[in-house]
C-alpha cells in the first residue's frame, strides 16, 4: 500500500468494502459491522468533520469503534488530527489540544478541556444521511495528518508528526512481518487511541481481516475462547498479568498465528514463559513510535539468537554508528541508526529536537545496540543511560539481563546515580517474581544478587541493589527511569 502525503489514506485502509463489502470488518461485543457498513459510517464522519470547518481535530472516545471510524473520517478528507486518550485527566487533555491546536474535539461524552466540543453516539451517526461524493477534499496542514504522542520514558513527551506516506509504509511493513490473512481475527490489549493500537488495527483492516473491540478489562483468554482470535498483542506487564492468572499446562492460545508483546525489553525467562504458556508463535521486536516496526524475531529466530531482537525488517537499513557515524563492526555497542521508506515527519514544533533525530537521512532514536554476526540486535538501552566509570563502558541492558537471568527475579532496572563527587554509579533497582518475604529475606536475597553480578559482571557490576515491589512506567508499560532514580535517591538519603 502506497500513497502520496496529501492521499487520501482510507479508502487503501478500507479497499474491501468495494470488493467484499460483506466481509466482516469489525466484531464489537455482539454486533458485526461489515466493511460496506464501516465504510458509509467512515463517510458519515468525514462529513461531520468537513461541516464543522476545522483546521485540526482532537478525538476522545472510549468507545474505540467510535474512535476508528473518525480516524478514518479524517483520513478521507485529508484533516489533522490527534487522539486524546480517555482515561486521561484532563489537564494533559488540555495540553495536547493546545500544543496541537485542535480547537474542535469530537467524543462520546462532555469534555469541558477547552475548544468545540461535539459529542456524537453511534445511534446519531447511523442516523445521518449519506453524504454526497466530495470533490473537494480538506488540505492538510503542511502534509500533516496525524500527531501521536511519544512514549516519554524521561518524562518529557514529545508530539510526533505523520503523513499519509508515512503510515502506509509502516502498515505495509507490519503486515510483511506478521501477514494477517483474509478474515484473520486481529485483538489488541493495547487501546486504539495508542498508535501502536492504531497502526495494527488498520494494518488488519488493509489486509481484509477482522478486528475485534470490546470493553476494558476484558482477559485475552476469554477473547481467544469466545471470538477466536487469530492474532493477538499486547504489551509486556498485560502479558505477565495473564501468565500469572493461567495455570495448568501447555499453550494456552495453541492454534494463535501471532503473539505480539512489545513496549519494553522482554527478558530470555519471559520470553520461554510466554512461549510455554501463551503461544509458541511470539513476535517481539525493536521499533519506536517515531519509526515503527525496525526488527523482528520470531519463534525459530528466538531460540536461535537468545537475547536479540531480531533481523531488520523488510525495507529497513540498520547500523551501529560510532560518534562520527561510521558504521561498526559486529559485536560492537554503539548507537542504532534506522533508515527505511515512511519515517516520521518531525516533532510539531520542536525543529531542534527533529534535526536532532536525523543525520545524514538516518533516524537517531537515541538507543544503543549491537549487532551479531550475522545481523541480528542485541538491544542495550537508552544512550542517555550510558555509563563510564573508570574509563569503562558500562550498558544497562548487560546489567539488567544479568539479574534477569536470575531466579526469582522479574524485572530489572540499571542506571545511574550521580555521587558527591558527580561520578556516575551505577545501580539497579528489581521486582521479584514471588511474594516480598520477612525484611531478613530480601537482604539475604538482594545479598545474593549483588554477588552473581559482582561474579559475571566483573567492574560494570551494580554499586547498589534496591528490591522494589513496582516499577514507575508510563501509559506504554516503559520503565521511568528517571522517576526510578528519583525513588531510589530519596530512599538513600533516609
Amino acid at each position: 500500500m502506497h500513497t502520496s502525503p496529501a492521499a487520501n489514506l482510507a479508502d487503501p485502509v478500507l479497499a474491501l468494502a468495494g470488493r467484499q463489502p460483506s466481509a466482516a470488518a469489525v466484531i464489537t461485543g455482539e454486533a458485526t459491522v461489515s466493511f460496506a457498513h464501516l465504510n458509509n459510517l467512515v463517510g458519515k464522519a468525514a462529513a461531520r468533520l468537513r461541516q464543522s470547518n476545522g483546521e485540526t481535530f482532537g478525538f476522545r472516545f472510549k468507545d474505540q469503534f467510535l474512535h476508528l471510524v473518525f480516524v478514518l473520517g479524517a483520513f478521507r478528507c485529508s484533516a489533522p488530527h490527534v487522539s486524546l486518550f480517555a482515561n486521561w485527566p484532563d489537564s494533559m487533555g488540555v495540553d495536547l489540544v493546545a500544543q496541537t491546536g485542535a480547537g474542535i474535539l469530537f467524543g462520546d461524552e462532555a469534555w469541558t478541556g477547552g475548544g468545540e466540543m461535539h459529542v456524537v453516539s453511534l445511534a446519531a451517526l447511523e442516523g445521518d444521511a449519506v453524504p454526497a461524493n466530495e470533490t473537494l477534499p480538506q488540505s492538510a496542514r503542511d502534509g500533516r495528518l496525524l500527531y501521536v504522542l511519544g512514549s516519554g520514558t524521561t518524562g518529557k513527551p514529545r508530539i510526533i508528526c505523520y503523513d499519509a506516506t508515512n503510515l502506509a509504509a509502516m502498515i505495509a511493513r507490519d503486515l510483511s512481518v506478521r501477514p494477517i490473512g483474509f478474515q484473520e481475527r486481529y485483538y489488541s490489549l493495547v487501546r486504539f487511541e495508542y498508535f501502536t493500537g492504531k497502526r495494527r488495527t488498520l494494518g488488519c483492516l488493509a489486509a481484509g481481516g477482522t478486528v475485534i473491540f470490546t470493553e476494558f478489562p476484558v482477559p485475552a483468554t476469554a477473547i481467544y475462547d469466545q471470538l477466536g482470535a487469530d492474532h493477538l498483542s499486547m504489551v509486556v506487564g498485560q502479558a505477565e498479568a495473564i501468565l500469572d492468572k493461567l495455570d495448568g499446562d501447555g499453550p494456552r492460545f495453541p492454534k494463535l498465528k501471532s503473539l505480539v508483546v512489545g513496549s519494553s525489553p522482554v527478558s530470555e525467562t519471559l520470553r520461554q514463559r510466554l512461549r510455554d504458556g501463551l503461544s509458541p508463535n511470539l513476535f517481539i521486536g525493536y521499533g519506536t513510535n517515531e519509526f515503527g516496526e525496525a526488527t523482528f524475531a520470531g519463534g525459530e529466530t528466538q531460540m536461535a539468537h537468545p537475547g536479540s531482537l531480531g533481523f531488520p525488517a523488510p525495507g529497513v537499513e540498520l547500523k551501529i554508528a560510532g560518534p562520527d557515524g561510521t558504521a561498526l563492526p559486529a559485536g560492537t555497542t554503539g548507537e542504532i541508526h534506522l533508515r527505511a521508506e515512511g519515517m516520521f515527519s518531525g516533532y510539531l514544533n520542536d525543529p531542534e529536537a527533529t534535526n536532532a533525530a536525523f543525520a545524514d537521512g538516518w533516524y537517531r532514536p537515541g538507543d544503543l545496540g549491537a549487532l551479531s554476526e550475522d545481523g541480528a540486535l542485541v538491544f542495550q538501552g537508552r544512550v542517555d543511560d550510558l555509563m563510564i566509570r573508570y574509563g569503562t563502558n558500562i550498558y544497562p541492558r548487560e546489567i539488567e539481563q544479568t539479574l534477569e537471568a536470575i531466579e526469582g527475579v522479574r524485572h530489572a532496572a540499571a542506571f545511574p546515580l550521580t555521587s558527591k563527587n558527580e561520578w556516575q554509579i551505577p545501580v539497579a533497582a528489581v521486582t521479584l517474581v514471588a511474594g516480598s518475604g520477612t525484611q531478613a529475606d530480601l537482604d539475604h536475597f538482594c545479598n545474593e544478587l549483588t554477588g552473581i553480578c559482582d561474579e559475571r559482571l566483573g567492574p560494570k557490576a551494580p554499586a547498589h541493589i534496591w528490591i522494589i515491589k513496582h516499577m514507575p512506567r508510563n501509559e506504554a508499560g516503559k520503565i521511568r527511569k528517571n522517576d526510578l532514580a528519583a525513588l531510589v535517591a530519596k530512599e538513600m538519603n533516609r
